[in-house]
């Protein structure tokens, strides 16, 4: 039982210093999104036609931006509007299908341990 107890001990220890470091990532990550913003803007009003390949070399990197148009997620939405548009917006049978889909569709489980009231560990 002492074993365990000391496994338990290091995780939560692990897990109070990954918390921290997590806060440290996620302000790293916001600026990360706000410069890479910036560039794309910057890049996208230099492309003059969609899909064209625009290119910009900084400090020996090579920075590339494209755009192209692609579908969208497999939604609910989509799904439901996919089959009002097969069925010719006949609710009874888009419900009927979307169910039968819903139905149809595995189960799994999962399992997970958690801590609740996480704090700092020395």
């Amino acid at each position: 039982m002492s074993e365990i107890k000391e496994i338990m001990a290091e995780w939560l220890q692990l897990k109070a210093q990954l918390k921290s470091a997590r806060v440290d990532l996620g302000v790293l990550n916001k600026r990360e999104k706000e410069l890479k913003a910036t560039v794309e803007s910057f890049m996208k009003s230099q492309a003059t036609e969609e899909g064209e390949k625009v290119e910009v070399k900084v400090h020996g990197q090579k920075i590339s931006f494209s755009s192209k148009n692609v579908k969208g997620s497999m939604t609910k939405e989509a799904v439901i509007a996919g089959l009002r548009s097969f069925f010719g917006g006949n609710e009874a049978q888009v419900e009927g299908a979307f169910q039968a889909i819903l139905d149809a569709a595995p189960t799994k489980e999962t399992a997970g341990v958690m801590v609740i009231g996480l704090k700092e560990l020395a």
